[in-house]
């Protein structure tokens, strides 16, 4: 195989790479979107009929987390933040 043929594979690869990396980036941030407007507290003005944290205090059963344990998805936000981070400084 030529040089030429291996740098342009390796140039569709990579831009593969990107498009896959710039579809998470894209899927990350409209998630991060809709979690803000439905668990914010004036969720209704956003097109939601009841927040999220509203549901979780009307409907109060023996397996609803306690408020506390909810926070674990900042640590999960921030990691995938820094993930997608690391994956367009290194990867396009």
């Amino acid at each position: 195989m030529s040089r030429e043929t291996q740098r342009g594979r390796r140039g569709i690869l990579r831009a593969a790479e990107c498009g896959s990396l710039a579809l998470a980036t894209v899927g990350f941030v409209a998630f991060l979107v809709v979690s803000s407007f439905a668990s914010s507290p004036n969720a209704n003005k956003f097109g939601f009929k009841n927040s999220t944290g509203g549901i979780s205090d009307e409907f109060v059963t023996q397996v609803t987390p306690a408020n506390f344990t909810v926070a674990i998805w900042g640590l999960i936000f921030i990691w995938q933040s820094g993930w997608l981070i690391y994956a367009w400084t290194f990867q396009c």
